[in-house]
């Protein structure tokens, strides 16, 4: 997204602004698509009079990812914080088999979620966005950085399904017997 300082509006990114046709930051010639500096007469590639007005136009790459981060750290916050309230037995249970798994403690459990999600949904989009202008490797590897808190969403929403599903397959085979569902384990 781009800020337009002339039309004040918020726009897709490509080369010139859809509503007061200014182009960002050159004069481009309508004839040979050349770019020129802002405020020249006439092309200087070809006779060509035709230019648009150099409009400066405000990249809002950085500002959009860390708007959209400190929103999903919000929620996720929120989440964590009132989780007890609407899950109050699912929570404990979840945390006593960690617990009981790893053999750590609630605190530490904690202070590892928090460094998760601070890695996964700030630190990683940010170092995505630095990687992204890097030639080759670097730049495909900037663009799986920056789509990485997608990913871990999408993994974690379809991984609940999986879990709820799965686990309502198997009371129904402990009460019901193996035979009644087709197709299951």
């Amino acid at each position: 997204m781009i800020f337009c300082t002339r039309c004040r509006r918020l726009v897709p990114e490509g080369d010139y602004c859809p509503w007061c046709r200014g182009s960002w930051g050159a004069s481009i010639c309508q004839d040979c698509e050349h770019r020129n500096a802002g405020g020249v007469p006439s092309c200087v590639k070809c006779p060509g009079v035709n230019l648009s007005d150099a409009v400066l136009g405000i990249p809002l790459g950085w500002t959009a990812t860390l708007l959209s981060g400190l929103l999903l750290f919000g929620l996720i916050r929120f989440i964590a914080l009132h989780a007890s309230t609407i899950f109050p037995s699912m929570g404990n249970g979840s945390v006593w088999l960690l617990c009981t798994v790893t053999g750590a403690t609630r605190p530490q459990l904690q202070q590892l979620a928090w460094w998760v999600v601070a890695l996964v949904f700030f630190l990683a989009p940010l170092a995505g966005e630095l990687l992204r202008r890097v030639p080759g490797q670097g730049g495909m590897l900037g663009y799986r950085l920056r789509a990485l808190p997608m990913t871990a969403l999408d993994y974690l929403w379809h991984l609940s399904l999986r879990t709820l599903l799965g686990g309502g397959r198997l009371i129904i085979q402990l009460f019901f017997g193996k035979k009644l569902i087709k197709g299951g384990p």
